[in-house]
């Protein structure tokens, strides 16, 4: 409900009613439960997670404590119209520049872990042909991440975000529990 009271045409002030106030109500709570946000430690290596899909973008910033790997932030986006046309490896690609640049403050600096269900963005150095991945694989060069390939099935932490676009907001239906299933601890973080 929040997407549609703020969009770029509306002028505020904006309505909110009681959808978006319940909305609202649940994402604080669902912020306060199993996994809660960790305090990033700038000692640790950070371990960037990020998804493309048909509607968006998705990232998981996340660093591992003890054996166990906790979330520090999570992000999302929606694809812009124009970006609805990019082939599949130029949406993952955008993922990671969207997402490192949008965290360039935690990871510029430091060796991060990369970590895409995408396998061909491990070969994004060699590609040569597409000037609009070079162009991006440029803007990635101050960063030092290595890239790990993880199965669409395991990824499902950055993932979820990328969806978010898609669900439908306006009721409770099938798609709840893979909802809550996301935010919450029960099946929706998995460790890398």
């Amino acid at each position: 409900p929040f997407d549609g009271t703020l969009d770029e045409g509306q002028p505020p002030p904006y309505s909110v009613d009681s959808e978006c106030e319940d909305a609202f109500q649940e994402l604080k709570a669902s912020l306060c439960r199993e996994p809660v946000l960790y305090s990033p430690d700038f000692h640790r290596e950070f371990i960037l997670q990020t998804d493309a899909s048909e509607v968006g973008l998705g990232a998981v910033l996340s660093q591992e404590v003890d054996g166990e790997e906790h979330p520090v932030l999570y992000l999302s986006r929606k694809l812009f119209p124009c970006e609805r046309n990019y082939a599949v490896i130029e949406k993952e690609a955008l993922a990671v520049k969207w997402a490192c640049d949008a965290l360039r403050y935690y990871l510029l600096g430091a060796p991060f872990l990369l970590v895409t269900n995408h396998a061909a963005l491990q070969w994004l150095p060699k590609m040569k042909n597409n000037m609009r991945l070079t162009r991006w694989y440029r803007t990635l060069l101050p960063y030092a991440f290595t890239v790990r390939h993880r199965a669409g099935k395991d990824h499902v932490n950055a993932d979820f975000f990328s969806r978010l676009g898609d669900l439908d907001w306006s009721g409770p239906d099938e798609r709840e529990p893979a909802l809550r299933s996301g935010v919450c601890s029960e099946a929706g973080w998995r460790p890398t």
